[in-house]
């Protein structure tokens, strides 16, 4: 993929989130299950993007502690799983099959980017953290080594600045609004 490529989705993520989110909320057949089923694993993303949220420094340390010894993406994999979290609440196929598509088109490509800037900023120290921690999906085989360059412990004022209730607010939002679809029965 092309520079130009890579840039573009960092900049449309958010706004075609939004769209996801309208189309989501128009297709979502909603059920008292699958709202509370989906919307538990959904809250364990949004609990995953706020722990990773109070580790990280962004552009100015190599986070390499908490969930950043896992995945060197817990962000995007918390989004991941808030993604398929809301599919399974929606109650029907098409919303997981467009969320996957929009993950892989989108928020790959800008996992990528930034790999290319952390590796321009840390240089050896990123290599060696790539070598032993997977860009996603955590390996479950062996638990991770501290690895140098960079831990930081939770701070819970540091998600807060990094913004992280957004995640929260939106988890929220978005699962009245389908309890509101459910009991209208739109």
């Amino acid at each position: 993929m092309n520079e130009q490529y890579r840039r573009w989705t960092q900049a449309l993520r958010v706004p075609l989130g939004f769209v996801l989110a309208a189309a989501f909320w128009l297709l979502c057949r909603p059920s008292p299950s699958t709202i509370l089923w989906g919307g538990g694993i959904a809250l364990a993303g949004v609990g995953l993007r706020f722990w990773a949220a109070g580790h990280i420094e962004k552009s100015r340390v190599l986070t390499t502690s908490g969930p950043y010894a896992f995945s060197r993406n817990p962000l995007y994999l918390g989004s991941l799983i808030i993604g398929f979290g809301f599919g399974v609440v929606g109650g029907t196929m098409t919303i997981p099959v467009l969320f996957a598509v929009y993950f892989f088109v989108i928020y790959w490509p800008v996992m990528k980017q930034e790999e290319q800037e952390l590796r321009s900023a840390f240089k050896e120290d990123f290599e060696r953290y790539a070598r032993q921690v997977p860009l996603l999906m955590p390996r479950l085989d062996r638990l991770p080594r501290q690895v140098a360059g960079g831990a930081t412990r939770f701070e819970l004022a540091r998600a807060i600045r990094n913004r992280e209730y957004n995640a929260i607010l939106g988890y929220i939002g978005m699962l009245l609004m389908v309890y509101v679809k459910y009991r209208r029965g739109w």
